[in-house]
């Protein structure tokens, strides 16, 4: 490439930097404004006097008014989602519940901007929110609506909140939870009471009627409760069911309690194809992150058949560790003894899982 050409190149580049800058810092603005205004009031005119352009400059960047909110509205929606997806990776149900209200009371103006757009009865009418420029957008309030719904299926199945319709808690949790958050941080509200956090987890508990009588809303080590359901894969059903037939033939009763505690475990669960499974369910071969309750230890393991226990970090089935895991899902608590000593530990995270990963074969 010769001089002339790269300092095209050069420009060109500078150029594209320039415009990149230029438009996220009109829709910094223009989110601001957004807030202050709503979308019918909202001149042009304001964000190119703050970022110090032309009004031609702002429709260049963006065509219309509302393909400039459409953007904004994917902004924020996008930075939502990833939120929940960290609050959800990190948390246990019920805890990860009141991350998320704290959440939406620390930036009430801002994620209020998005989620009133479609939460607000707009998104059934034939008017602004029908436009195509809107669809990332709707996905996006569609998939913060999924994750609630995700987080809100975990903690029945861990015994955490008391067994109902997950989509539809999902709706209301967002419903009430604006009407709340809407009527506490009011400027105006006469009453502003302290620990208003805690208040409207409670109030939103309730009124869900998620929160169990034995289990207090919140409580980061959320209980294992006996009896949950269970999923395993045909493929692992088939493998554990012949496992415990040859082993036991030969066992002179060193797994006797494993056995016991597979048995029940492939009895008592849900029997489905390995597309099918949840993602934050342990299956055979999945990687974990373990945590010692008693020493705060951080343990990486791999629940794996008896022959393959030379694989790194490998944790056998036929173990009393290995055997309460199966099937266990991600923010569980398990409780088994080991040469005469109670161990406990928590499910932190579900670092791999052959379905999910889509190794079938695995």
């Amino acid at each position: 490439m010769n001089k002339k050409n790269k300092n095209k190149s050069s420009q060109m580049s500078r150029k594209q930097l320039e415009n990149k800058k230029r438009k996220a810092d009109i829709l910094s603005i223009a989110e601001n404004v957004f807030q202050e205004t709503g979308f019918a009031a909202f001149k042009a005119e304001t964000v190119a006097q703050k970022v110090h352009i032309s009004v031609g400059t702002v429709y260049n960047s963006f065509a219309s008014k509302e393909k400039l909110y459409a953007q904004v509205l994917e902004k924020i929606g996008n930075e939502l989602v990833e939120n929940i997806d960290l609050i959800n990776k990190k948390y246990g149900p019920a805890k990860a519940i009141e991350k998320i209200i704290a959440l939406r009371l620390s930036q009430h103006r801002r994620l209020g901007l998005f989620l009133t757009f479609f939460s607000g009865g707009y998104i059934n009418r034939d008017d602004l929110s029908s436009s195509s420029i809107f669809d990332c957008p709707r996905d996006l309030y569609y998939k913060y609506l999924e994750r609630i719904s995700k987080i809100i299926e975990r903690g029945i199945c861990l015994g955490i909140f008391e067994p109902v319709n997950s989509h539809a808690a999902a709706i209301g949790f967002e419903g009430i939870l604006n009407s709340f958050v809407s009527y506490w941080l009011d400027p105006n509200n006469p009453k502003q009471p302290e620990g208003s956090l805690n208040e409207i987890k409670k109030a939103v508990l309730e009124l869900l009627r998620l929160h169990r009588q034995d289990t207090e809303p919140g409580n980061e080590n959320d209980v294992r409760i006996p009896g949950r359901e269970v999923f395993i894969t045909k493929y692992d059903y088939l493998r554990l069911k012949e496992l415990i037939e040859v082993a036991q033939m030969f066992d002179s009763g060193k797994y006797a309690e494993s056995f016991d505690v597979l048995t029940k475990a492939l009895t008592g669960s849900k029997i489905v194809n390995s597309e099918e499974v949840p993602s934050d369910v342990i299956t055979m071969n999945s990687k974990l992150e373990l945590v010692n309750q008693d020493t705060g230890e951080t343990i990486i393991s791999r629940l794996v058949f008896p022959s393959d226990l030379s694989a790194d970090n490998a944790v056998s089935v036929l173990t009393p560790l290995g055997a309460m895991l199966l099937g266990q899902w991600k923010g569980s608590n398990i409780e088994f003894e080991q040469d005469g000593k109670a161990k406990r530990y928590i499910i932190n995270d579900i670092l791999y899982q052959p379905e999910s990963a889509g190794d079938f074969h695995l």
